[in-house]
């Protein structure tokens, strides 16, 4: 569906995803060999994009515990920061 390769540059991967996973739809992201990555599996290259130092293990303690995605949320934010559209007047501006 999007000319990105990578489905964490596809806005639609950070942007329309979670909110179809939250509705109950398992989403399923297509990478340009062929092979197939869950969105569960998205969210996990996510954050350790985000959060490299955290072990793997920690991951599974935030996303299943208490804290009910603190990380996955903040990992979310970011990489909307990241992809957001900076329009040439924004970028002369210094406004990111």
């Amino acid at each position: 569906m999007c000319a990105e390769k990578d489905p964490l540059d596809c806005h639609r991967s950070i942007l329309i995803s979670p909110i179809l996973v939250s509705e109950g739809y398992s989403v399923v992201h297509i990478l340009p060999d062929g092979k197939r990555e869950t969105h569960s599996e998205l969210e996990d290259r996510l954050l350790r994009l985000y959060f490299p130092q955290t072990p793997q293990q920690n991951f599974f303690h935030v996303i299943e515990g208490d804290n009910n995605n603190n990380l996955i949320n903040l990992s979310y934010a970011l990489r909307n920061k990241d992809l957001m559209y900076k329009s040439k007047i924004t970028k002369s501006l210094k406004l990111n």
